[in-house]
């Protein structure tokens, strides 16, 4: 795959991903674990801007485009992919345990950017089983576009990856959840 092939030297991978990006990066952790390739996997955190991760706002628009789209298909509240990856993500990166109604520790700490001026997704859809989320000034798109070093944007992607850098100083666990 292609981080075992880019990043063979790298020990430690943050994935940082906006929009759509954050949902398929999703599925790749979800398809490593479930694949059994979980030992070998480095990513370990992500911060995600503005992934619709329980469906977009736009979700008269993304029914429409999926007769013609495919990703856009994937992306509505209540598509078969989405409700299919929430289970996974649960059930293999959560740690959800259904049994008695309790999340543990992600076995990958993910970070929400949420945009307060987002019409394109959610707080509550960009928040979707993440360990910190932050809300921000921002449209969907100013989420990944800082002005300058004093933008709340950079200010707090700065603050989550002092955060991760703080824990990767921390013994891994290596939990597996299944």
């Amino acid at each position: 795959n292609y981080l075992e092939t880019q990043f063979d030297n790298c020990e430690n991978v943050v994935i940082l991903a906006h929009s759509l990006g954050g949902v398929i990066a999703r599925k790749y952790l979800v398809e490593e674990i479930k694949q059994g390739r979980s030992a070998g996997l480095r990513v370990r955190a992500m911060i995600l801007y503005g992934s619709p991760f329980d469906g977009s706002e736009w979700d008269r628009v993304t029914r429409f485009l999926a007769a013609t789209k495919s990703q856009a298909a994937h992306v509505h509240a209540d598509s078969a992919f989405l409700l299919e990856l929430q289970k996974d993500w649960s059930r293999y990166v959560a740690c959800l345990d259904w049994d008695i109604g309790e999340a543990s520790q992600l076995a990958v700490p993910t970070y929400a950017m949420v945009g307060v001026k987002d019409t394109t997704v959610s707080d509550l859809s960009a928040s979707f089983y993440s360990n910190r989320v932050r809300k921000v000034m921002k449209d969907h798109q100013g989420l990944v576009k800082p002005q300058d070093k004093n933008d709340e944007v950079y200010v707090t992607t700065k603050a989550f990856l002092q955060m991760i850098v703080k824990d990767l100083a921390k013994p891994r666990t290596n939990k597996t959840c299944v």
